[in-house]
């Protein structure tokens, strides 16, 4: 993999022959074109790739959420939500076999900025904040 700064063309995105251009927050890099495999999945990989898949199905709709409350270290919040999701929620020992914990589901972590004047109102049955 190559990291491209601007280079005579910038950045570019897309198929070239067997490169492959993608630009990632604000940085544009080369990938060589992968290699078909020749030998099937390992049981062990087939499992890691049902559990990847679980806890992205689980977590896409709570996407905006998880950028607001996920505070991380990397620059992706979302692939630190999934990476927290895979190592305490997700369990199984076989492909079929995989579940979540919701007990322990966290969408939000790290330290969170305050809210600024909170206030709420209630009326009959409703309950607003402002």
């Amino acid at each position: 993999m190559a990291k491209i700064n601007q280079g005579y063309l910038g950045g570019f995105s897309g198929k070239l022959g067997t490169a492959i251009g993608a630009c990632n927050n604000g940085t544009a890099y080369i990938y060589a074109l992968p290699l078909k495999r020749k030998k099937s999945n390992t049981p062990a990989q087939m499992l890691q790739r049902k559990k990847f898949g679980f806890a992205n199905k689980l977590l896409r709709p709570l996407s905006d959420y998880l950028q607001r409350g996920f505070i991380s270290t990397s620059s992706n919040r979302f692939a630190a939500a999934v990476k927290h999701c895979l190592d305490n929620n997700v369990q199984g020992d076989k492909p079929e076999n995989v579940t979540v914990d919701f007990s322990k589901l966290c969408v939000s972590r790290g330290s969170l900025e305050n809210v600024q004047n909170p206030q709420i109102s209630m009326s009959t049955l409703k309950v607003s904040f402002l």
